[in-house]
């Protein structure tokens, strides 16, 4: 037998009131039903904590020692069932996504935007980084769900397609290739490319699309962020391929993008959960807002 959250409260409210006919109406229970979780109290703590007459009822001296301890337990877990509810109802808490680094940058803070407006006491942790690693850190539950391209080889992750997002050609706006209005991968040869590393799934992406057509260039240089891959364009060290959504507005580095054809090359972004794992309210509200966000994205730049 143990003591429950209900019999210390129903022992702090007959301290409080000094009546049991009134406390056991403010409970919703019957006097007898009192009584038997106060003798619970006492018969488990082996002492008496209140005096009952027919018309009085008083704390013990052991029941006064306890009173402030019960107190606090009550409001203790009061503050606790409140704690939950703010995160059941998404106005509290920490919520953690990934997302690989070319939506992070340019389509993740219009996400986190529309969350915050409608939950600004919910905290987003983001981890960004390749997809591989993206992957790992759902499938570790270092983060509830993911923005990325397909998981491959992960049977305990569920993936859900959102969008195609084509690949262009990026190069400085004083380059040949500037002056067409589609490019082909053909067209690529004559000029220097510069490419993802290998851990980068945009890479494995094109690879995958265009390896045994030796369409793809081998590239120049090799980097291993999209970032670093604009600056080098933006400074007029070579052209690449960059899916559409990370394309960047960089003035200062005089940017363009024209469609790349022959063939047409997506990417697939979609959300990676785990299987069998259901996601917070918090998780579940950020990955409905990031799946309209990014189907509105590709929309909007068709």
């Amino acid at each position: 037998m143990r003591i429950g959250i209900e019999d210390l409260r129903a022992f702090v409210l007959v301290a409080e009131i000094k009546n049991f006919h009134r406390a056991a109406e403010e409970l919703a229970i019957t006097q007898s039903g009192l009584s038997r979780r106060l003798k619970k109290m006492e018969d488990v703590l082996h002492v008496r904590l209140l005096d009952r007459t027919s018309r009085t009822v008083a704390l013990t001296t052991i029941g006064e020692e306890f009173l402030p301890t019960a107190m606090r337990m009550v409001r203790e877990f009061e503050r606790s069932m409140d704690d939950i509810q703010d995160i059941i109802e998404k106005r509290a808490g920490v919520v953690t996504m990934a997302s690989v680094l070319t939506i992070a940058q340019n389509v993740l803070p219009r996400v986190i935007a529309q969350f915050n407006e409608q939950f600004p006491s919910v905290s987003v942790r983001v981890m960004d980084d390749v997809g591989p690693k993206v992957a790992d850190f759902v499938t570790t539950g270092d983060a509830e769900f993911a923005i990325a391209l397909a998981a491959e080889d992960r049977p305990n992750l569920e993936y859900q397609p959102l969008i195609d997002d084509p690949y262009l050609l990026a190069c400085r706006e004083d380059h040949p290739l500037a002056r067409k209005r589609r490019v082909t991968w053909t067209d690529l040869r004559k000029h220097t490319y510069i490419r993802m590393g290998a851990e980068a799934g945009n890479q494995r992406k094109l690879e995958s699309a265009l390896g045994e057509s030796g369409l793809l260039p081998a590239g120049t240089h090799e980097v291993a962020h999209i970032s670093t891959l604009m600056s080098m364009v933006g400074n007029g060290l070579g052209v690449s391929a960059v899916p559409k959504l990370a394309t960047v507005q960089r003035p200062d580095l005089k940017l363009v993008f024209r469609p790349l054809v022959d063939p047409v090359v997506s990417r697939t972004i979609g959300i990676i959960r785990p299987i069998g794992r259901t996601l917070s309210p918090s998780a579940l509200a950020l990955s409905n807002i990031a799946a309209d966000v990014l189907r509105n994205a590709a929309a909007s730049d068709d």
